[in-house]
């Protein structure tokens, strides 16, 4: 896993949540407002990121949960799977609320 493959995954998982779901309360998990903020590079427009009531969120998949990332979080929120984004031995997971799910 290379720093370059992680920061890649989680900026493609950015930009498709701007694309997609761009007015929702957005919880990048680990990175936090870093990818949500335009001025860094990685969206055009600033995403609302909130660590409490959001509706989309984005975690890595990681072989070691309990050290990184936020799956079990997300997941006691109710959001459900709605697209991977893989780079190198990398990926990141996006969640979303039902009833904004692709796959209703």
């Amino acid at each position: 896993m290379s720093y370059a493959d992680y920061v890649r995954a989680n900026m493609d998982a950015a930009k498709y949540i701007e694309a997609n779901f761009p007015e929702k309360k957005v919880y990048l998990c680990e990175t936090k407002e870093t990818l949500t903020d335009a001025k860094f590079g990685y969206v055009t427009k600033n995403l609302n990121f909130s660590s409490d009531d959001y509706e989309v969120a984005t975690t890595p998949v990681l072989p070691y949960p309990e050290q990184f990332g936020c799956i079990d979080e997300i997941k006691s929120r109710g959001l459900l799977f709605d697209n991977i984004f893989t780079h190198g031995a990398v990926s990141f997971v996006v969640y979303v609320k039902p009833g904004i799910h692709r796959f209703q």
